[in-house]
């Protein structure tokens, strides 16, 4: 929750997800929002292939994403 909403724009902006939408058209992401993950003292956390990002800023969430996409594009 802490910081929280930043990171969630910048994957939603990234994504290029409208309102209401969770899952990408080519259907490689899909995000969910979750009350808690309990992990507080790492805030804000995301889950991505059941791995633990930590303390992670709008930034390094792109960077995220970009990884993801560059791994998945070369298979």
């Amino acid at each position: 929750m802490r910081r929280s909403i930043p990171v969630l724009q910048a994957i939603r902006q990234k994504l290029k997800l409208t309102p209401g939408e969770q899952t990408t058209k080519n259907l490689r992401f899909s995000v969910e929002t979750v009350s808690c993950l309990g992990a507080c003292g790492l805030a804000p956390v995301v889950v991505v292939n059941e791995k633990v990002h930590p303390q992670m800023t709008p930034e390094s969430m792109v960077k995220v994403i970009d990884e993801i996409n560059k791994t998945e594009d070369s298979l």
